[in-house]
């Protein structure tokens, strides 16, 4: 599957109506030479989205981002794909600073120890 991506939401110096313009361009373009899916990172406004979706007539994949909408709000609006990118993996060190914090201030890791992936599990994936 090729999901083109187009980073036309997170371009500077680019108003809402031009993003709007260049998601459309290139989507149309990357639909044509072959992509299956349009990815939008950047993109938060269910209006915005509706419209993509509905102009395109293809799977649009949105980012899951601060602001973005649910991904039962987002399948409302017709995306097919949502990617999740980096966020689990920064909001694991995200979690990690966390820990860090409390053992340094606190000298405790209560905090490591509340939810993690027992041996066990862990040693299954490699099975």
């Amino acid at each position: 599957m090729i999901n083109a991506r187009t980073d036309a939401w997170w371009q500077a110096g680019v108003i809402p109506e031009e993003a709007l313009s260049n998601t459309l361009d290139r989507g149309k373009a990357y639909l044509k030479a072959g992509a299956d899916c349009v990815f939008i990172p950047g993109l938060r406004d269910a209006e915005k989205i509706r419209a993509i979706v509905k102009e395109l007539n293809a799977p649009v994949n949105i980012l899951a981002v601060e602001g973005a909408p649910t991904i039962p709000e987002l399948k409302a609006l017709g995306v097919k794909r949502v990617s999740f990118g980096s966020g689990p993996m920064r909001a694991a060190m995200g979690f990690l600073r966390k820990i860090t914090q409390e053992a340094m201030s606190n000298g405790t890791y209560k905090l490591m120890l509340e939810s993690p992936v027992s041996y066990v599990e862990m040693n299954g994936l490699f099975k």
